[in-house]
């Protein structure tokens, strides 16, 4: 058996966004899969869905479409619309995955692994190994592989991870139930096969703390592969083990420095990795994962991660009741810990708008200021774009949709600069977003007695545009003209589907309101 070693920490490369794990959550939760045995067959099914509505797409370099149309399959995945079931079969049949993980047969049973692992470790959804693992080559790993077939569990999502992605659950409760899952996660070999002890997030939080009392900006981009690399679960050496490193190479360290230190200092040895990973993907995977929570946000032009001011009540809380590490029996027992809710903890995660509003309003300049609006427009019309990715040191951490908003409230807080532009996402204390909020409409702007409510979504296809945009719109439309009755509502949207039209005048016949004006991306943000 490989000795297991100790590892720098990675939440998952194979899902970029967080985002992405309600997503790949709602299609487990659609397939035959969930509440089945982990089979080769009953993997497949669910790839061939999530091929199907271009949630997964073979469209790499090496990618096999034999004598399908590839023109017109990466056309409507582009446009979100479904491939025919035949299309998604032979696709799967013709692209089997290279990549082969401990516990999966090689192929799409391994790629199940990587995009569903992080799902696993934050509580939302409960598997271990594949029930019908090929017999090995050999006598001694056969063994091994037996004793993993008989510790295959039907894969289902858990009650917690279906809340998270229950349409109806308010976007303050998402945050809370994904934080809840990220400060239960424990570095202990359970899932990922590593000799690191610790709870990442609430030996982070309490290091942060401590840090910032020497320094507000919190650790760099390079300072956080300390914490990633980290053994064990003591703050108190973690923060020195961080200072002793700044006495060393000072504010401006090279790759070489964090690397060297990190593998020599920290671990005291590593297995060969590419620095340009570690120091890259790793650290934006860090970011991106972190922020998600609501509880960090950026200083220095994106170069350093401190703690959000306006979450201290939540950060407290968690280093006071979830920082100790937990023994567990086995992977099962974990498990069932992962996936339990702290109700005291998830009702913290609430939100005073109308005590957040003037730091929101009065940041928006700020940060209008700080990127200049080519750069905002340039960065809308990335999203509107599904290949275009962000280079942004702070934007490209913060989720796509919850990009938009913000970047779209800079761009109308610029075109309608003579009038109040209120945008309703979740704010950090430098005015960054860090959620949704719910039972209200995205941005607000009001020129004297003009009022217009703005949507912003990255949706294309029907049912979403309808079901999740135009009801939800008019409805806050008709909240929206209790204050100003003459009030319209826009939607915008990458692409706006043929049958969008007709459904926004149904809905405006039916309420009363006026229709809902329907423009894409590239024809707004100009």
């Amino acid at each position: 058996m490989t000795r297991i070693k100790y590892k720098p920490l990675l939440f998952t490369l194979a899902l970029r966004s967080p985002y992405r794990i309600e997503q790949f959550l709602n299609e487990l939760s659609e397939s035959e899969l969930d509440g089945k045995d982990l089979t080769k067959e009953n993997i497949e099914k669910l790839y061939q869905n999530l091929i199907k509505i271009g949630m997964y797409k073979t469209n790499g370099s090496n990618a096999d479409f034999g004598n399908l149309d590839e023109d017109s399959i990466k056309k409507r995945w582009k446009d979100q619309i479904f491939l025919e079931d035949f299309e998604a079969k032979k696709l799967v049949e013709l692209n089997s995955p290279s990549h082969k993980e401990k516990g999966f047969s090689k192929g799409w049973s391994s790629r199940f692994h990587t995009h569903y692992e992080i799902s696993k470790r934050l509580g939302f959804v409960e598997f271990t190994y594949q029930k019908d693992l090929e017999e090995a080559k050999n006598k001694n790993t056969e063994k091994i592989w037996e004793n993993l077939r008989k510790n295959s569990i039907p894969v289902k999502l858990t009650e917690t991870g279906k809340e998270f992605i229950d349409i109806n659950t308010d976007p303050a409760r998402k945050q809370a139930l994904y934080t809840n899952g990220l400060m239960r996660l424990h570095r202990n070999g359970l899932i990922i096969y590593e000799k690191n002890k610790n709870r990442p997030l609430p030996l982070l939080l309490s290091a942060l703390k401590k840090i910032i009392e020497i320094d507000d900006k919190g650790v760099s981009k390079f300072e956080l592969l300390i914490w990633g690399y980290w053994k064990n679960n003591n703050s108190d050496e973690l923060v020195n083990a961080i200072v002793k490193f700044r006495e060393k190479y000072g504010p401006t360290p090279s790759r070489e420095n964090i690397i060297d230190y990190c593998v020599n200092n920290v671990q005291g040895g590593d297995i060969a990795r590419d620095p340009e990973s570690i120091t890259k993907d790793y650290v934006d995977n860090y970011f991106r994962y972190l922020h998600y929570s609501g509880l960090f946000t950026y200083r220095g032009a994106g170069r350093y991660i401190t703690l959000n001011k306006e979450s201290m009540n939540v950060i407290d809380y968690i280093i006071e009741n979830h920082s100790e590490y937990i023994e567990f029996k086995n992977e099962i027992e974990y498990l069932k810990f992962l996936s339990s809710k702290d109700e005291e903890f998830l009702n913290l995660f609430t939100y005073d708008t109308e005590t957040k509003e003037p730091t929101k309003v009065t940041n928006l300049k700020k940060w209008l200021d700080e990127f200049g609006i080519e750069v905002v427009k340039e960065e809308i019309n990335k999203l509107g774009n599904s290949r275009a990715v962000s280079r942004n040191e702070i934007l490209k951490n913060i989720a796509e949709p919850l990009r938009l908003e913000f970047l779209a409230s800079l761009y109308l807080h610029h075109k309608y600069s003579e009038c109040e532009v209120k945008p309703s996402y979740r704010v950090d204390d430098e005015g960054l977003p860090t959620g949704f909020a719910s039972g209200v409409g995205d941005i607000e702007v009001v020129c004297s007695e003009d009022a217009t409510l703005y949507e912003v979504t990255l949706h294309r296809d029907y049912n979403n545009q309808v079901f999740r945009e135009i009801i939800p719109i008019d409805s806050h439309l008709t909240d929206f003209k209790e204050s100003f009755p003459n009030a319209t509502a826009v939607m915008i949207a990458p692409k706006i589907h043929e049958r969008v039209a007709a459904a926004a005048s149904i809905r405006a016949n039916e309420s009363g309101n006026k229709p809902i004006k329907l423009i894409t991306i590239n024809d707004y943000f100009v």
